[in-house]
């Protein structure tokens, strides 16, 4: 008995290794990545057991029966109890499966509100300050699947998304009233428009060929009638034909090949060369997305035509181009984002405070550089925010951390673009934010709003800075906020305009 407890225990301690070096490894179990392998001799030089734990968990990780057994498991729930709730999946009413992070992103705190507030702002800014250099922006959202597909809901998918569903009806009132070219494709996917549902698998987080046809559909009238109001037309579901999809989900989370019937139009009228698609518009065109619109197969080249740009973000290639693309100046620029994803991308990378606003800003300093002429320009009047600085003249001194001035600029100015030029010493290099009022086409807006705002690079020295400000602002006048600290000294100050 002895003998054979030692051996077990000898097995346990190198079966790992053994199973690393005959069968082969993987850095995932589903979409989880596994323990990292690293430190490997000095953890089990140690002798700890935490350590020895470590990497014998990081090393049955990654052997093929780890896969091989957690794919059995789930296959038995899905195929023979119908019925899956892990981290990511949880099986709604009549099998629908719904993914559980759409129901974790909505944070059900009071700062939701500001926080879908930053992120619709911080986007307005983006399309603003892109259309003073010509690039047209809409930003579409693809819905949460539990905001369409309500019949799949049961008790215990309504206890994780009840959140979500308190939080719905702020973030489309905001963004509908911050965001002016917002395209929010739930809202044709109602049975009531005419085109019968549904409108997503029921064993995928995306959508069919009916929900991806009427997206498009309506990113279509958003860009080659953008003041119009849309009104769906049906579409003819087929009664006899389906589509038959390999599931994404399934395949990539539980490791369950399953491939599922879906309704088909009876035209594919995007393909028909006689019809009205790509969409029109003159130019060159980017569309950055993510797996919605990759999902839809051919629909996405086919909707924006084979001379578009389209780069996925689930595809480290496709991401790093991104950047370089909207450098070039395109003149529609499309951003497509799934819901729960959505105040995350556009409080950051898809914001005007992230690395999508960078080329944006480069091309209107350049276009500034150049088409700007300050020779008869207007210097601006400016006062302090409060007791935030002290003015003497054109030398500048805070009074707290972040001192904010505002400028004011003549009410005819607002109606058209205007070129900026900051003339200020800084002691160090530091940052300024241009902290603007309600842009046009935003729609009950405080005058002074979080996220309202993008930043410029202040050297240390002289900086003499030109830029364009949008056409349609709504009150007169912006706000500088510099981030230095109290005592901090800025001099030789002013700010200028002059017409486009």
């Amino acid at each position: 008995m002895r003998i054979a407890l030692i051996v077990l225990f000898v097995f346990w301690l190198v079966a790992p290794m053994g199973s690393l070096l005959v069968l082969p490894q993987n850095d995932r179990i589903g979409n989880t990545r596994v323990k990292p392998l690293k430190d490997v001799s000095a953890r089990l030089a140690t002798g700890k057991a935490e350590d020895l734990s470590y990497v014998s968990d990081a090393l049955f990780e990654r052997s093929v029966l780890t896969e091989q057994s957690i794919s059995a498991r789930n296959n038995l729930m899905f195929y023979v109890f119908r019925h899956v709730d892990t981290d990511d999946l949880i099986t709604g009413r009549d099998g629908w499966l719904f993914y559980k992070p759409q129901f974790h992103m909505s944070d059900c705190g009071h700062d939701y509100y500001t926080n879908t507030l930053n992120a619709a702002n911080g986007a307005a800014v983006l399309q603003a300050m892109a259309e003073t250099v010509g690039t047209h922006v809409i930003y579409s959202m693809s819905p949460n699947k539990v905001r369409v597909e309500a019949q799949g809901l049961n008790n215990a998918v309504r206890a994780y998304s009840q959140c979500q569903e308190q939080n719905e009806p702020l973030l489309i009132e905001v963004f509908e009233k911050r965001l002016p070219r917002f395209v929010d494709h739930s809202q044709v996917m109602k049975e009531e428009l005419g085109t019968p549902g549904p409108y997503y698998f029921k064993n995928n987080t995306h959508w069919n060929d009916v929900g991806s046809a009427l997206a498009f559909y309506q990113i279509k009238a958003a860009i080659e009638r953008p003041d119009a109001v849309y009104v769906p037309q049906p579409l003819e579901v087929s009664p006899d034909r389906t589509v038959e999809r390999s599931m994404s989900t399934t395949q990539n989370i539980l490791m369950v090949e399953y491939i599922e019937t879906g309704p088909a139009l009876n035209d594919d009228v995007m393909s028909d060369e006689n019809s009205d698609w790509p969409i029109r518009f003159p130019g060159r065109r980017l569309v950055i997305h993510d797996s919605f619109y990759g999902f839809a197969r051919g629909h996405v080249t086919a909707a924006f035509g084979r001379q578009a740009k389209i780069l996925s973000m689930n595809f480290p290639s496709d991401r790093r181009q991104m950047f370089a693309e909207i450098g070039k100046n395109p003149d529609l620029l499309v951003l497509n984002s799934v819901e729960r994803f959505l105040i995350a991308r556009l409080s950051d990378s898809w914001g005007a405070r992230g690395r999508f606003f960078n080329p944006i800003l480069e091309l209107n300093l350049k276009k500034a550089s150049e088409t700007c002429d300050f020779s008869a320009s207007k210097t601006l009047k400016f006062e302090a925010r409060g007791n935030d600085i002290d003015v003497t003249g054109d030398q500048l001194r805070a009074n707290r951390p972040n001192p904010e001035i505002q400028v004011s600029l003549p009410t005819v100015d607002t109606n058209q673009m205007r070129c900026i030029k900051l003339n200020v010493t800084a002691a160090e290099a530091t940052e300024v934010s241009f902290v603007l009022p309600p842009l046009a086409g935003q729609q009950e807006a405080e005058r002074w709003e979080v996220g309202r705002l993008f930043n410029l690079d202040l050297e240390a020295g002289q900086n003499d800075v030109s830029l364009i400000l949008p056409s349609g602002l709504q009150f007169d006048g912006f706000r500088l906020r510099f981030y230095a600290q109290k005592g901090a000294e800025f001099t030789r100050f002013s700010v200028r305009s002059a017409p486009l």
